[in-house]
């Protein structure tokens, strides 16, 4: 902002309105190159919002008038869209009352903040404790939604980004300061959501409204847009066409917020925009180590691929690309499972489960690979390679014969899902081939893109068990094995998960699969844990 215009831009703020209290120029509403946009708060509470244009030595000013109480409550509530209020988003210049327009704008970023906050629950709730938040992306988060209903505002958005004006000054850093006052964030560089604040997001049915707050503020926006143009010349149509004008003629694509956006990984921090495929990330110009043989692995509902890097003692990962299920696996298996337990079906939220739920195992002291690279947009996920046997495998040699020596991995299998449940997680989908033992000893839980914190712990018990069941019919064996995973739960865990177990709206999922003998003992023997 050019230092000759800021007085006379005073000089105009106090000649068109009584008892001015504060007054701001903007340059991001400017609808030419000659035009400054200047915002005149009065006491007057019977002003409403009105616009005129004004010129004087040589500049022309496009001035919108507005109450005090009608300011305050569009910084705190949008109530007219943001249409005055949001010119302390965007780069301005005070006028004067820099103490009044100073304690709104940080109100303002607050609530902006918060809000944008509650966005990314809505998207990315599994994710939130994970993200690593650059302040930028509230900036561009905010403006690219007032993009899309103003194109007057896009124009500008646009003219700000290509004439290359750092945006950081008009970051949202007081703003974050006051909330990890607060408890609510932790700021390192970036910020960071605290489980303080995930209490405070909006619940699921609270959730199911926000998108239409962001239409209501669309409307409140334009709809003051309309009514204050009554004296300002062109009008309120003319004023939009002249956004569209406006819009550079080169082709120019906006910044996709989710560039600011990142998730920690072994690798080191990774944008929510990153769409690289492991393809890519092998090459020799990748970031996981030069080139390495593909190979795939299974997965008839994911693409899982095994990556092999180096000679000799080979370093492996696995590459894993999570498809939406829909009329497929988990279909069925939800719809049978009513009342019981549900399953996640979309790619993108199976993906934000593995990593979350590998990550907090992990920070539990719990076993689960790392995540070398995780990619939102592809919905895939590389992560460390575990070597060992699937306790599916165990499982099945237990049950064919007398095998004492199995028994000890199974038990200890049992207290491992129970530290899972005292960490607040379940595994949700915990049948015995999710689970690998190690050459040392070790258990680590695999495919976790139905864990969740909290969840239901009787329905882990009771997909270990009864699915087990299936790989018998000799319900001896089947009741020792049994006797040694619950002796081994109950270590840590509570008896109450394992009476559950012998509720019929397990049994009835599983007594596709299992014999009903095995079920019924099954079911039986977990009763007795009174």
């Amino acid at each position: 902002m050019e230092k000759e215009t800021l007085p006379i831009a005073e000089r105009v703020a106090r000649t068109v309105a009584g008892e001015p209290i504060a007054a701001c120029l903007g340059r991001l509403w400017a609808r030419d190159a000659w035009t400054n946009n200047l915002l005149v708060v009065v006491q007057d509470p019977s002003q409403r919002v009105s616009r005129e244009r004004r010129s004087l030595r040589g500049q022309t000013f496009a001035v919108t008038r507005v109450s005090k109480s009608l300011f305050e409550r569009d910084v705190h509530r949008g109530a007219l869209g943001e249409f005055v209020a949001g010119i302390l988003l965007e780069p301005h210049a005070t006028v004067f009352g820099a103490e009044y327009l100073d304690s709104h704008e940080m109100n303002l970023k607050v609530r902006v903040v918060k809000e944008e906050l509650e966005n990314l629950d809505l998207r990315f709730h599994e994710l939130m404790l994970e993200l690593m938040i650059d302040p930028r992306f509230f900036f561009h988060a905010r403006m690219q939604r007032r993009a899309k209903i103003d194109p007057a505002a896009r124009s500008a958005y646009l003219r700000l980004l290509s004439n290359g004006t750092d945006v950081d000054s008009y970051g949202f850093g007081r703003a974050l300061g006051k909330l990890a006052s607060l408890g609510l964030l932790r700021l390192n560089g970036y910020a960071k959501v605290t489980p303080k604040l995930m209490g405070q997001l909006p619940k699921i049915r609270q959730r199911a409204v926000m998108p239409f707050r962001e239409v209501e503020l669309a409307i409140r926006r334009l709809a003051t847009y309309g009514i204050s143009g009554d004296f300002l010349g062109p009008s309120f149509v003319q004023d939009i066409s002249k956004g569209f004008e406006m819009v550079p003629s080169e082709e120019y694509n906006l910044p996709d917020p989710k560039a600011y956006l990142f998730l920690p990984t072994e690798s080191g921090l990774v944008s929510m925009d990153d769409k690289r495929d492991y393809e890519e990330l092998i090459s020799s110009e990748g970031s996981l180590g030069g080139p390495a043989s593909v190979k795939r692995i299974g997965g008839a509902l994911n693409f899982v691929y095994l990556l092999e890097f180096g000679d000799g003692d080979r370093r492996k990962m696995v590459a894993k690309t999570y498809q939406n299920w829909y009329g497929l696996k988990w279909i069925p298996l939800t719809i049978w499972a009513i009342g019981s337990q549900n399953f996640d079906i979309l790619g993108e939220k199976r993906l934000a489960n593995e990593y979350r739920m590998n990550r907090f195992l992990r920070s539990n002291g719990l076993n689960a690979p790392q995540i070398h690279h995780v990619s939102v947009p592809r919905r895939t996920i590389i992560e460390e390679y575990i070597q060992g046997r699937g306790f599916d495998q165990i499982a099945r040699e237990c049950l064919s014969g007398p095998r004492q020596d199995l028994l000890v991995p199974i038990s200890s299998l049992g207290n491992e899902i129970s530290l899972v449940h005292q960490a607040g997680a379940t595994l949700g989908d915990s049948k015995p081939d999710n689970a690998i033992l190690d050459d040392q000893g070790r258990i680590w839980f695999v495919d976790l893109e139905q864990a969740s914190e909290g969840g239901n712990p009787a329905w882990d018990l009771a997909e270990f068990l009864y699915y087990s069941g299936h790989y018998t019919l000799r319900w001896g064996r089947m009741k020792t094995m049994t006797r040694a995973f619950l002796a081994g739960y109950l270590r840590s865990g509570h008896r109450a998960f394992v009476r559950e177990i012998s509720s019929a709206k397990y049994k009835r999922v599983f007594g596709i699969v299992t014999a009903p003998h095995i079920i019924m003992g099954i079911s039986k023997l977990c009763a007795s844990y009174g």
